[in-house]
């Protein structure tokens, strides 16, 4: 329930960003997803810790490296890792253009462009 709440708030944070926010309202958002970034990488952090654990034990039961990542890929924590690298990288991208909007909105106030 409390990934799903900070899925539903990274979504209306980035649709509101999408729907043209002023410079400061960008500002505003790309700190809150900073954070959400953060945390979201806190957990994919955890998981990694996990992983290196738990595949040593899947290893033995597999005859191979790539079946033994497949075996983690189909257990909870591998599935959770998985959806954790997805949305920290779709993240960073959102942060970036927002950046990106601020910069020409800078440059703006200053007739750059």
């Amino acid at each position: 329930m409390k990934n799903q709440n900070i899925d539903n708030r990274i979504k209306e944070l980035i649709i509101q960003a999408a729907k043209g926010a002023s410079p400061g309202d960008l500002s505003e958002i790309g700190v809150k997803l900073s954070g959400y970034y953060a945390l979201l990488g806190e957990e994919f952090q955890d998981l990694i810790v996990f992983q290196a654990d738990r595949w040593l034990e899947l290893r033995k039961d597999a005859k191979s490296d790539k079946m033994a990542d497949r075996l983690w890929d189909a257990t909870e924590e591998g599935k959770r890792s998985n959806v954790l690298r997805f949305k920290l990288k779709y993240l960073e991208r959102v942060m970036a253009q927002i950046n990106r909007r601020l910069r020409v909105a800078e440059g703006e106030s200053f007739n750059r462009y």
